[in-house]
């Protein structure tokens, strides 16, 4: 990740984790790929079909690896209108 005044440019990661949130939402129940589409995570190959609406699952399953955390602040380049 890299961060300039104005400008953030993140990992190519972000859409990766950005499908997993959307693949394991309970909304998505009942959708379809094709069945060799996947995606990795610690090192299991993790089905699409297998994992739409699995939320609860793949919390268990990402709670056993230490993820970075990330909080961006910022304050200090905001300008406030007075």
């Amino acid at each position: 990740m890299v961060v300039e005044k104005g400008k953030v440019r993140l990992s190519d990661r972000i859409i990766f984790g950005l499908l997993a949130a959307t693949i394991v939402a309970p909304e998505s129940i009942g959708q379809i790929v094709p069945p060799t589409y996947h995606l990795t995570f610690a090192g299991e190959q993790l089905l699409i079909n297998e994992w739409w609406g699995r939320t609860t699952d793949f919390l268990l399953l990402t709670s056993r690896v230490t993820l970075p955390s990330v909080k961006l602040d910022f304050t200090d380049w905001m300008t406030v209108a007075t």
